[in-house]
């Protein structure tokens, strides 16, 4: 293991190249653990989840065979279309169970097909990041999560990794055309690949891969409905509503008695002051109620 001296000297030397591979084990990392933190290698290394893994790379292997017999007289590069298309299966297992799943079929194809060069290694970091793009938005919810998550990974990665790789080996890593001139016969494969997984519903992944760990949690049956929400009013708030005396506008003058000055003999009569005779003339020295006969009160001093 190289010494702090030995990194320093390599990122001092070698700044641009350094720091791609630093962003490329960082990607690596966090794609990886994002699923390890939702257990999603117990669905990979089950038996069903191998079975499926064996079978996707079976068929990604059959698809190479194919890409490479029938564009081998085209004027395609029939490597890099071989390799595209191939990847297919791969995706879609990937998509399915998780980045642990990617990995693990990953290093399948490329032992198997003896692929393991550095351009191929990439596709390991690829499938990790498709892994992870693929808890959330899960594919197995929307139908472009698939497409939209194998269109961000290869760019992702392919600029991480892949600047390394051509800075590495032509020390052109930040020039764009060289980026664009590595992938100009990957294009096609590419935008096929994307367009088939378009068109994968997600019920499919219930159907065909329904024990993943990466799949969102439904819920459950038991869990009491959301209250819809009423657009009628409280019976208690109607009530108010209805009760309320109602308030007095200037649509009619005449009801609010602006210019009344009839004399209102209740209102004066609530209204008037005592007056000291008539407050003698109503005293008496008592008071009967119901035949009972009341004790004189006492006078009440101002």
């Amino acid at each position: 293991m190289p010494d702090t001296g030995t990194l320093v000297f390599f990122f001092q030397q070698q700044p641009f190249l350094a720091y791609s591979l630093l962003a490329s084990i960082i990607l690596f990392v966090v794609s990886l653990f994002s699923g390890l933190f939702r257990l999603d290698f117990i669905s990979a290394l089950g038996p069903r989840g191998l079975i499926s893994i064996v079978i996707s790379v079976i068929s990604a292997l059959t698809l190479r065979f194919l890409c490479l017999t029938l564009f081998n007289s085209s004027q395609l590069n029939a490597d890099a279309v071989s390799m595209g298309l191939s990847r297919l299966p791969l995706y879609f297992i990937t998509l399915a169970l998780g980045p642990s799943a990617g990995l693990v079929a990953g290093i399948l194809f490329l032992s198997l097909g003896n692929l393991l060069k550095f351009p191929d290694l990439i596709l390991l970091l690829e499938l990790s990041v498709l892994g992870w793009f693929a808890i959330s938005p899960s594919p197995r919810l929307f139908w472009w999560a698939g497409s939209l998550g194998v269109i961000f990974s290869y760019a992702l990665t392919w600029a991480a990794a892949g600047s390394a790789y051509l800075q590495l080996e032509f020390q052109n890593g930040s020039s764009l055309a060289a980026h664009l001139a590595l992938h100009q016969d990957k294009w096609f494969s590419l935008a096929v690949v994307t367009l088939v997984l378009a068109f994968v519903r997600p019920k499919l992944y219930e159907r065909f891969l329904p024990f993943s760990h990466i799949a969102p949690e439904p819920l459950k049956p038991d869990d009491p409905p959301l209250p819809e929400r009423s657009t009628e009013p409280e019976p208690l708030i109607q009530e108010l509503f209805v009760s309320r005396p109602k308030t007095r506008t200037l649509n009619n003058l005449q009801n609010l008695h602006l210019f009344d000055f009839s004399k209102d003999r209740t209102k004066i009569e609530l209204t008037e002051p005592i007056l000291p005779q008539r407050f003698e003339r109503n005293r008496q020295s008592s008071r009967l109620l119901e035949g009972i006969e009341l004790p004189n009160l006492p006078e009440q001093k101002n």
